[in-house]
């Protein structure tokens, strides 16, 4: 199970959405209600009661008032302030910004450099309308005239390509984009190509996953491994590696919690499903939300934890496979597939 290693604590909570329904997303880019601050006070203060041996069962609280897409409620400087009041741990902005607001609010970018942020991820799925369709309409314009004012406000901007048999028509056009640009002279790294975790939206595009043979269409500039930033193998490598014992479930030094706009609680290493729901903050309180972590309550941690890689590629491994995964990215397909009885889908 997963021990709690230290008495710190992380809490993402989802106060306000997100304006993307991105086809990757593990909490499915649900809509979502406008959270109160009265309530995220709350959240945060029934786990500071929450007491063991007459002591704070937690001595330290990291808040995070987002677990989407950041600053997308025009309140977002209030929010920024009050997750440092409620939250112990001291935060600069990081590279996950709002796309969204990058795009229509003149002042945003100004006041991210005053919270520290020197950086921005663009997530691209393709060019144009393949973006858009993986996200929203308008999304890719969006994206350009993003760049366009980051570049302005000198951010360093990295891509993170969504890797799928989709984008590979789009490359080449991405890759001109990205020397109009200038991305490259400012940054040989400024790409990162990942593949989509089958879990939330992400599952429904199984049956986009590239295989090897999909290695050699690429642009020469993203065939290096360590400049393109994947490490992907085949699923038969990655279902040998857990057979042999060598895929673990994963270390968490701190417990980190994602809370839903209706109280729902999961775990940092799972998707926002029901085979991973500790319980309800309103219904059943943090005491007994701490107590299904530490004993793997959920289908998705016993799966994780208690069965774990070995058992499940027992089960459900491919050792003919050249789809493209990573060894963790594919022990969460197999505990979808135990979860929910469900086989993937293949092109």
């Amino acid at each position: 199970m997963p021990v709690l290693k230290s008495d710190k604590l992380g809490l993402l909570i989802d106060t306000g959405g997100c304006p993307n329904r991105c086809a990757h997303c593990s909490v499915k880019g649900k809509p979502t209600r406008q959270m109160s601050y009265q309530e995220m006070r709350w959240i945060v203060q029934q786990f500071r009661e929450l007491r063991a041996d007459d002591r704070p069962f937690f001595s330290e609280i990291d808040v995070g008032l987002s677990f989407m897409e950041p600053d997308f409620r025009d309140d977002y400087r209030v929010l920024w302030d009050l997750q440092c009041e409620l939250g112990d741990v001291e935060h600069k902005h990081g590279g996950l910004l709002s796309i969204w607001r990058i795009a229509r609010d003149d002042t945003y970018l100004t006041w991210v450099k005053e919270k520290g942020g020197t950086l921005c991820q663009v997530t691209l799925f393709g060019a144009g309308e393949t973006h858009d369709r993986f996200t929203r309409p308008g999304a890719f314009a969006d994206s350009i005239e993003a760049m366009k004012r980051l570049l302005e406000a000198d951010f360093a901007i990295q891509w993170f390509l969504v890797f799928t048999k989709a984008i590979i028509p789009d490359l080449d056009e991405l890759l001109h984009i990205a020397e109009d640009l200038g991305l490259k002279e400012r940054s040989e790294r400024f790409i990162c190509l990942g593949i989509v975790e089958p879990v939330g939206r992400g599952w429904n595009l199984e049956h986009l996953r590239p295989s090897s043979a999909d290695l050699d269409l690429l642009p020469e500039f993203l065939r290096d491994r360590d400049k393109a930033g994947y490490g992907e193998r085949t699923e038969a490598e990655c279902t040998r590696l857990a057979l042999d014992g060598k895929v673990s479930p994963g270390k968490y030094e701190t417990l980190w919690l994602h809370i839903d706009a209706s109280f729902n609680v999961f775990p940092q290493f799972g998707e926002v499903q029901t085979w991973y729901r500790l319980g309800n903050l309103r219904s059943d309180g943090p005491e007994r939300i701490i107590e299904a972590y530490i004993s793997d309550q959920t289908p998705g941690q016993h799966a994780r934890f208690v069965m774990g890689a070995k058992a499940l590629a027992q089960r459900y491994g491919n050792l003919e496979s050249d789809l493209l995964y990573t060894p963790g990215s594919l022990f969460h397909r197999w505990i979808v597939q135990h979860c929910t009885s469900r086989e993937p889908r293949r092109c």
